[in-house]
């Protein structure tokens, strides 16, 4: 879980039932009003139609969500969805995707780091948080 730099939004990306892993941001304002909008899958962005594969990592990056896919494979409902071994960051403002990237190993767990992201996996990995390009490993 993290709290979004503005303090606005919730992301809750990791276990949702075994063993499926998946992502939801939840406007805070709205929690603290009305705590149930907890009990939905996300108000704010939801994975589902958009992300077809499981979330092994997120993390909030300025104003928008960098989000990593794990191997695991899942039935894609179109191709602007996120699959397998995927990285891409979210415009929160936009709902759209900024970038999407298909990478050569997984990118695992994905940590902020300067308005860029390291990628975890394995070894880690130093990502420009603007454009998704691999700046150190």
């Amino acid at each position: 879980m993290a709290v979004s730099p503005d303090g606005r939004y919730l992301l809750s990306a990791g276990w949702v039932w075994q063993p499926w892993y998946g992502l939801a941001v939840y406007d805070l304002e709205k929690a603290l009003a009305d705590p149930t909008t907890l009990d939905s899958v996300g108000d704010v962005f939801t994975q589902i139609g958009v992300v077809q594969a499981e979330v092994a990592g997120a993390c909030f990056v300025g104003e928008g969500i960098v989000i990593s896919t794990s191997t695991e494979e899942n039935d894609p409902d179109g191709p602007d969805d996120l699959g397998p071994t995927m990285l891409a960051r979210w415009s929160l403002a936009d709902r759209s995707f900024v970038w999407r990237s298909q990478l050569d190993q997984p990118a695992g767990d994905v940590v902020p780091f300067a308005g860029d992201f390291l990628a975890l996996y394995d070894h880690p990995r130093l990502y420009d948080g603007a454009t998704g390009d691999l700046i150190a490993a």
